[in-house]
């Protein structure tokens, strides 16, 4: 069989032009030839949306979830924050990846995202180096942002960076 009868082929809204890679394992395992083949087709509006989706803010909460409380983002209640927001972990990570000064504000997250994502994959490899899952910062941005304005519902004006 040649490659493209023995792989699911995904051309994907949050990966760079050019990017070119075929994944298998037990992630994709469940597929009928157990190997997916992502091409990068960027387009920032469908990634953004592609981001909402996980996040699933508009997701029933689970039963016995008192009403009023939040969102049920990503299958579990997520109270109102009250006061501000530190990002760490993950959230720092995407934010020290674009090299946003301290103070710097979603918009200035958002603006790098849509930059980064609009460069090619070659680009990419020559000007970054040793990034681990440099595949994944195009997705990341609009995820970091659905996940904190609408899956925990942080305020801009709560978070700190």
């Amino acid at each position: 069989a040649t490659l493209e009868e023995a792989t699911l082929e995904l051309r994907h809204p949050c990966l760079h032009e050019g990017f070119n890679k075929t994944y298998s394992g037990p992630s994709t395992s469940a597929l009928p030839h157990g190997r997916v083949h992502l091409i990068g087709a960027p387009d920032w509006a469908a990634c953004d949306q592609l981001a909402a989706e996980v996040v699933n803010a508009s997701a029933p909460c689970p039963p016995g979830t008192p009403p009023g409380g939040g969102p049920c983002a990503l299958g579990a209640l997520q109270p109102h924050p009250r006061g501000k927001f530190f990002a760490l972990s993950g959230f720092y990570v995407v934010f020290h990846f674009f090299d946003l000064p301290e103070g710097a504000g979603v918009e200035a997250l958002l603006g790098a995202g849509r930059a980064h994502c609009a460069k090619s994959w070659a680009q990419l490899e020559a000007d970054t180096q040793d990034v681990k899952n440099l595949d994944r910062y195009c997705f990341r941005v609009p995820y970091v942002m659905h996940l904190l304005r609408n899956g925990l519902g942080v305020l801009d004006s709560q978070l700190h960076l």
